[in-house]
């Protein structure tokens, strides 16, 4: 009986244990966010805000906004760990804009796992600030 028991405990602290795994693995692949607070060079010149895993092969976007700062809109785009674009565009996201979405070009897949990143920038003659959160989807 003391043996079945024993045997029993194990069980169950294995299963605990694998089961802790399990969970720290699921909260793990949840979406890449950020708040950032920058200072944006002048004329163009970019800067990663971003980057990490992809989380959902099925999205086929990630977001941005811009809530604070001097600047009155600035450029976004996702770049690849190559640092390729594969966003669509540079997307031109205003101040007060919340949760805009960074789509993939026509026809380009990002699977679960891929790093990306999320690249601004702003086109001012002088350095502005910009404020806002960024996520992976």
């Amino acid at each position: 009986m003391k043996s079945l028991k024993k045997i029993l405990s194990v069980f169950l602290s294995v299963m605990m244990i694998t089961g802790s795994f399990v969970v720290a693995q699921v909260a793990m692949a949840d979406e890449v966010s950020s708040d950032y607070s920058v200072t944006l060079s002048a004329n163009g010149k970019n800067k990663t805000i971003l980057t990490g895993a992809k989380d959902n092969a099925n999205n086929n976007y990630s977001t941005i906004s811009l809530t604070g700062g001097t600047v009155d809109h600035i450029n976004a785009w996702i770049t690849n760990d190559k640092g390729s674009m594969i966003s669509k565009y540079k997307y031109k996201v205003p101040m007060k804009t919340t949760d805009k979405k960074l789509y993939y070009k026509d026809g380009k897949s990002v699977s679960k796992g891929t790093t990306t990143s999320i690249l601004i920038e702003q086109n001012n003659v002088a350095s502005k600030t910009a404020k806002g959160n960024a996520n992976i989807k």
